[in-house]
């Protein structure tokens, strides 16, 4: 086909010139027109020339050129990279930061490039994240797709992994966990949930000072992450220390979360909620930055002597903060926190229970009324549990009977129908 022939090609049959060149109907066909053959004339294979094009023009970031050819050529959004990541259009326009309303374009002609994942798993809604892009273009994918939401990527996750690890804005972080809920639960590869990633960046930005405004936006994320993981119906002002203590315990383990909520609030030590304390969930939990890691005896369990000390254990800073706690007992089942504390697995004399006896020694001599054992006796069938006799956790439960016993020598003498008073 001449060069004569296509200009006219897509022309009304009157003549030339006798068009109305001026009208706006008819400028960006013809624009769009030559812009094609020009493209074509250096494309090596016109059967998918239409689609190269378009990336082609993206790469370029000639985006009037690529807003013409969605206008009137928008089966070429689906068109896809032939080698490397196979990404769609989309990706390739979030990569290069497109403008907001060509993205939306892009999505009114393809939506299903919304879901579509590249050779790694990566989404749009991945690629904007990472590229930091336009916080009204993420929150634009999120309400088109929310599905893709759910869709994890090999390397990093969920797109709520990429959105705390790359520190990304309150109001994407919260779409996104408001479009899954279940994702906050959801460790990525590396075995990392994302509230895991999302102290990470807030320690790296904020080593040396803790500045307010940070605090707060990263309690407003907590609060965000607790609702969604217990699946809260009603909206409350925050969470109380007890779900901060399960949840950090449960899906943000070696983070300090709990020091900045109680620093934030230090009255909430002493609320009672469901018949607790917070003590009574911090000593349900057992909490040590170092206990996935292979250390010695003395460091694996001992947090005094841990190279971790921004992790503290939130039963430390309670005794801390309100030490008159460690003698009250658990409305449901009466049980003090030491009795808690000793219940099998949980914890040992050098990871907590050495600083409620301190706290309040008068519970040595107190039964658990649901065994009707003492506290040594609680310590010894924890030990009994343990198969292996060289095991550092029988070692630990074996100190920690005889500490328990060498703060009460006289317990072993005790009558079993009295409780002994110090």
């Amino acid at each position: 086909m001449t060069r004569d022939r296509a200009r006219t090609r897509y022309l009304p049959s009157s003549s030339t010139s006798s068009l109305d060149i001026g009208k706006p109907s008819v400028v960006p066909l013809i624009k769009s027109m030559f812009s094609t053959k020009h493209y074509e004339r250096h494309s090596s294979s016109a059967k998918h020339a239409p689609a190269d094009i378009l990336l082609l023009c993206i790469r370029k970031r000639q985006w009037d050129m690529v807003h013409e050819k969605v206008t009137f050529r928008p089966w070429e959004v689906r068109g896809r990279m032939k080698s490397g990541s196979r990404a769609t259009a989309l990706h390739l326009a979030l990569m290069h930061r497109a403008p907001m309303d060509l993205i939306s374009m892009m999505v009114e002609a393809y939506p299903t490039a919304l879901f579509v994942q590249d050779t790694e798993g990566w989404t749009p809604l991945h690629i904007s994240i990472l590229y930091g892009g336009e916080e009204d273009t993420t929150l634009l994918l999120i309400h088109r797709g929310a599905y893709a939401a759910s869709l994890h990527s090999e390397f990093v996750g969920s797109p709520l992994h990429l959105a705390c690890r790359h520190g990304s804005s309150a109001r994407v972080i919260r779409e996104l966990i408001k479009a899954y809920p279940d994702q906050v639960r959801l460790p990525n590869d590396a075995g990392s949930t994302p509230a895991c990633l999302l102290w990470k960046t807030y320690t790296r930005h904020n080593s040396d000072s803790d500045d307010e405004s940070d605090v707060t936006l990263l309690l407003e994320h907590l609060h965000t992450m607790i609702e969604a993981s217990l699946h809260h119906s009603r909206k409350r002002e925050k969470p109380s220390l007890h779900e901060v203590i399960e949840f950090q315990n449960s899906f943000a383990e070696g983070t300090n979360f709990f020091a900045l909520a109680l620093q934030r609030d230090p009255d909430a030590a002493g609320i009672w909620y469901n018949g607790r304390l917070p003590i009574h969930a911090a000593a349900s939990c057992s909490f040590c930055s170092c206990r996935r890691n292979k250390r010695s005896f003395d460091t694996q369990w001992c947090p005094e002597l841990c190279s971790c000390p921004s992790h503290q254990d939130p039963l430390h800073l309670l005794l801390k903060e309100l030490p008159e706690a460690a003698g009250q007992v658990e409305g449901s089942s009466g049980r003090l926190p030491l009795h808690i504390a000793l219940i099998p697995g949980r914890r040992a004399w050098r990871t907590g229970v050495k600083h409620l006896v301190s706290a309040f020694p008068a519970s040595l001599c107190h039964k658990d009324p649901t065994t009707a054992l003492y506290p040594f006796q609680l310590a010894a069938a924890a030990a009994s549990t343990c198969s292996d006799p060289s095991d550092d956790n029988n070692r630990r439960e074996v100190e920690t009977i005889f500490q328990l016993l060498l703060a009460c020598p006289q317990l072993v003498r005790a009558d079993s129908s009295d409780e002994m008073k110090l």
